[in-house]
């Protein structure tokens, strides 16, 4: 017992486990907010908008989602890793931040571009143009507020802060003007209006601690940002076909009522996913200064600490699977209603994913990026959502929104199986996490 209590108390005097530390409660915080307020404001919203209105702003929100995975470019970790391998060079850092922030302007501008000429030449966008337009406000919170920066430099707590304060102002606007179904659009330009405060909040305060600012680019820093960045773009890319794409696929197919029954049960589910991203993001930045300081000669075992990580994501995966396999109909019965009871059998055969993903993550975000092996996790996730996306046109039309359900666990399976079976035939390319 007293040998336990050393252990513990010489984790909590190790600096390192300290900023992890640190990281990982700020990140829990700002996830933990993000359960708390959808847990209070989805039952609301899908109460006082119904299954069609809530739907039509689902349908909408995966398209501008879809967007913010271009305008994101994989930076989110191409520039994590870029920030934590530069942490003590900030002459370096500048130039990454300036050149990330100029590409990330670009694509947002081709990509409201795109968005005007879809709304002017379809129907369906065209009849509800201002939603979309104001949902477009979340891309501009995403440069403004660039999360790869703070996670590069460990330094989590800040944009913490600043979202908590934005999520809470979102959350006392909601309750005090969003009463009827025709209040959808006025719940787009509260959207609207905090993701731009969160932006430019973020941005006041990156310029005034760590004197950030847009400096012009060389064309060559540029190249090598969306060289850099490329691999991991089609990653995230291919994820948010999953998250976001299906959906949309799913409301081309089906009524919006329809999409509404899926959103409801697949947001229970992505709760339980963000607690895994949780660990996995906290950890990514802190494997690659292990892995650079293997390479540097020193004696550090970074598998060790990846095992440590695995085993926690394990075993919070079968709870996850557990709780919403037995759980699905109370969820939904208490928390949403009788008029989503369809979303319970969404909940059940979703339950699987959290675990999918988490040893999933494990194998390709915590193993294979820090190893800098993009190429090879592009060409496993762009794989799987080309057939995700085969599989979506083929069967949703048939089976609908349960066939959707069907084909996320698939394309998920697949991810894990190949991450798998790329590692076990390449152990001799991975010498660097022992």
């Amino acid at each position: 017992m007293l040998s336990l209590l050393k252990r513990v108390r010489g984790l909590i005097r190790n600096k390192v486990w300290q900023k992890l530390f640190e990281n990982f409660l700020s990140l829990s915080v700002l996830q933990g907010l993000t359960f708390i307020i959808e847990f209070i404001t989805l039952p609301y919203l899908t109460n006082i908008f119904g299954s069609t209105i809530f739907g039509l702003i689902s349908f909408a929100l995966s398209f501008i989602l879809f967007l913010q995975v271009v305008t994101e470019y994989g930076f989110n970790h191409s520039g994590t890793r870029d920030t934590s391998k530069n942490r003590n060079n900030p002459e370096k850092i500048q130039k990454i931040y300036s050149a990330i922030n100029l590409v990330r302007v670009v694509l947002s501008i081709i990509c409201l571009v795109l968005l005007v000429v879809i709304i002017n030449v379809f129907e369906k966008f065209k009849q509800n143009s201002i939603i979309f337009l104001l949902l477009f406000g979340l891309i501009i919170q995403s440069i403004l507020s660039p999360t790869w920066f703070f996670r590069g430099i460990e330094k989590m707590k800040y944009i913490t802060i600043i979202n908590f304060i934005g999520k809470v102002l979102l959350l006392i606007l909601i309750f005090a003007f969003i009463k009827s179904n025709s209040d959808y659009t006025l719940y787009a330009f509260f959207i609207f209006i905090i993701a731009v405060f969160i932006g430019l909040s973020t941005q006041i305060f990156i310029i005034k601690k760590y004197k950030m600012k847009f400096h012009k680019s060389s064309f060559a820093d540029i190249k090598f940002q969306f060289s850099n960045g490329f691999f991991m773009f089609l990653v995230y890319l291919s994820t948010n076909i999953i998250n976001n794409l299906n959906p949309f696929i799913l409301g081309l197919v089906e009524d919006y009522s329809t999409v509404g029954i899926f959103t409801v049960g697949y947001r229970v589910i992505q709760i339980f996913i963000l607690i895994i991203s949780l660990i996995t993001t906290t950890v990514f930045p802190h494997i690659v200064q292990l892995i650079n300081e293997n390479k540097a000669g020193k004696d550090v075992n970074t598998f060790s600490f990846i095992k440590k990580t695995f085993l926690l994501i394990f075993i919070i995966g079968i709870i996850s699977l557990l709780f919403l396999f037995f759980f699905a109909d109370l969820i939904v019965k208490i928390v949403f209603g009788v008029k989503y009871v369809d979303s319970i059998n969404v909940i059940r055969i979703l339950s699987f994913a959290p675990l999918l993903i988490g040893i999933s993550h494990t194998l390709a975000l915590q193993i294979l990026v820090p190893l800098e092996f993009d190429s090879v996790v592009a060409k496993i996730y762009g794989s799987s959502a080309i057939i995700d996306v085969v599989l979506c046109f083929i069967f949703i039309p048939i089976y609908g929104y349960i066939g959707l359900c069907f084909i996320i666990l698939i394309t998920r399976v697949l991810q894990l199986v190949l991450s798998f079976l790329w590692i076990m035939r390449h152990k001799a390319k991975l010498q660097f996490l022992t």
